[in-house]
């Protein structure tokens, strides 16, 4: 089955800010019941993304804002594939 995962964040600051630095951690792993089919990451005001992944193997999307802004809409979107996982007594490991 194909699951369909959207993240949405909205930051909304009092005052302009001049700089914003984030790591975001939204994307889903795969797994032995689930594979990543698909994964992008939207960012407004615009900024670059880059990505690596940490010790624990978990995707990290970095990217900064500089300039004067008063909200940070940040969207990940993502497509798992499921699979039932095995059951006790199927013949599965």
């Amino acid at each position: 089955m194909e699951i369909a995962i959207r993240y949405l964040t909205t930051f909304t600051y009092d005052t302009h800010v001049s700089e914003s630095h984030n790591a975001l951690r939204a994307c889903p792993a795969s797994t032995g019941t689930q594979q990543l089919v698909r994964y992008s990451v939207t960012v407004d005001p615009e900024a670059r993304i880059s990505s690596h992944h940490d010790y624990w193997g978990t995707r990290v999307d970095s990217f900064g804002v500089v300039g004067n802004h008063s909200r940070l809409t940040v969207v990940a979107d993502a497509v798992v594939e499921t699979t039932k996982p095995a059951t006790p007594g199927d013949g599965g490991p």
